[in-house]
């Protein structure tokens, strides 16, 4: 997406924010942009970023998946505790995608090593 893969990582590599690099096309190499090139190329990987932000910023999943809402009332219940109450098939969800994700990394790293030789 770069038009030279070297100074994209020589800059990442001296902290620049990948969103102020820009692409071939001049555009900046925002999240959005990133998963839309890659969700081309790659199954997947624009759900698997919709449904990680859901556990990252502040969203109702969060809020389901830590507290129990007490039906027919406006009750919350919850608790600080060395458990969490994610079920059993969202960690596995997550498991799944991120091996798929890490994956794709393993690729695109290797693609960008034979086209530095």
């Amino acid at each position: 997406m770069v038009n030279s893969p070297n100074d994209y990582i020589e800059n990442w590599t001296k902290g620049e924010k990948i969103s102020r690099l820009k692409d071939k096309n001049g555009s900046k190499l925002s999240d959005k942009l990133l998963v839309e090139e890659l969700d081309k190329r790659y199954e997947h990987v624009k759900g698997i970023y919709d449904q990680a932000c859901n556990f990252v910023h502040l969203s109702s999943v969060n809020l389901f998946n830590t507290v129990n809402l007490k039906p027919n009332t406006r009750t919350i219940i919850g608790a600080i505790t060395g458990f969490d109450k994610i079920p059993d098939d969202v960690k596995k969800n997550i498991d799944r995608s991120m091996l798929y994700i890490n994956n794709v990394l393993i690729d695109l790293i290797e693609q960008v090593s034979e086209k530095m030789k």
